[in-house]
């Protein structure tokens, strides 16, 4: 799993797990609070990566739609 230092006001940092589908996110807010992602395509994760506005891309296209849980 490789771990990318964003450039966002919102997101601290990014993981993604091609293995197991899983992306892990943690908040500018509260960056010892990691939310793990299930399920999520790579291609989701890719877009993210890239995204212009990486807060835009999480609240538009994975926030409420995968399950998570908060470590």
């Amino acid at each position: 799993m490789e771990k990318t230092q964003t450039m966002s006001n919102t997101i601290e940092t990014a993981q993604y797990d091609a293995i197991n589908s899983k992306l892990q996110i943690s908040f500018t807010s509260n960056p010892k609070r990691v939310y793990t992602y299930d399920k999520v395509a790579p291609e989701v994760a890719q877009k993210l990566a890239s995204a212009e506005s990486k807060g835009s891309y999480f609240n538009s296209h994975i926030r409420n739609n995968y399950k998570y849980s908060v470590a």
